[in-house]
C-alpha cells in the first residue's frame, strides 16, 4: 500500500539570538518580542553613559531597589498604529550593555501608550512583571500605575502593587514607594 503524506507549510518559531545576543523569543510570544527589544534598547542606552538616563525605585518586599530604567513606545506587530508602552527597570553587566539576568527585573506594560493619570495593573491594559532570576518571576496585581507626566522624551510617576507567584518564596511581594523617570525611545 503506498504511504500518504500531507503537505504542509511550517515557520520557524523557535527563539534566535539578536545581534547583541540576547536571546529573542519566538513568534507566539508577542509580549516576548516586546520585552527583548526593550531589553536590547535599555542596554544600548543605559551602556551609554547618557546623561539623560533614567532610574526606578521602590521597596519590594521590604528591601530598597533602585536600577537604570527606561521607558519604549514599541509598534503594534499587526497594526503598527497600534502602539504599547514598555517601561524596563535592569542592571547591566559590568562595562557592558548587556543585561545582567541575574539580576532583578521590573517591567511594567502598557497595551497602550498612556497619558497623564492613574492605571490599576489588570493583567490586560496594565501587566507587570517582576523576574528576580531566570527561575523566578512574579506577575502584579492589586495595585496600580500613576503616570506624572509623559512626552515623547521623557516618563515620570509612581507605582505601588503586588508580586504574585505560585511557585516562588514567598509567594507574595508587597511593592511600596514606586516611581520612575525615565527617557523614552520609539522603536
Amino acid at each position: 500500500m503506498p504511504s500518504t503524506k500531507s503537505a504542509s507549510t511550517s515557520i520557524d518559531i523557535r527563539p534566535a539570538t539578536g545581534k547583541l545576543g540576547i536571546l529573542v523569543p519566538g513568534l507566539k510570544d508577542r509580549f516576548g518580542i516586546v520585552i527583548a527589544v526593550a531589553a536590547a534598547v535599555l542596554a544600548g542606552a543605559c551602556g551609554s553613559g547618557s546623561s539623560t538616563g533614567g532610574d526606578v525605585t521602590a521597596t519590594i518586599g521590604g528591601m530598597s531597589w533602585r536600577t537604570a530604567a527606561e521607558g519604549f513606545v514599541v509598534p503594534g506587530l499587526d497594526d503598527p498604529t497600534a502602539t504599547t508602552f514598555t517601561l524596563q527597570g535592569a542592571t547591566l553587566l559590568p562595562n557592558s550593555p548587556l543585561i545582567d539576568s541575574s539580576k532583578p527585573v521590573l517591567t511594567i506594560f502598557f497595551s497602550q501608550v498612556p497619558g497623564v493619570g492613574t492605571y490599576t495593573i489588570d493583567g490586560v491594559t496594565v501587566n507587570v512583571e517582576y523576574e528576580v532570576d531566570v527561575n523566578t518571576i512574579y506577575s502584579g496585581s492589586n495595585g496600580s500605575v500613576q503616570v506624572a507626566s509623559i512626552s515623547t522624551s521623557r516618563a515620570q510617576g509612581s507605582f505601588e502593587f503586588e508580586l504574585q507567584s505560585p511557585i516562588a518564596n514567598p509567594m507574595m511581594l508587597a511593592v511600596t514607594d514606586g516611581a520612575f523617570d525615565v527617557p523614552v525611545s520609539a522603536n
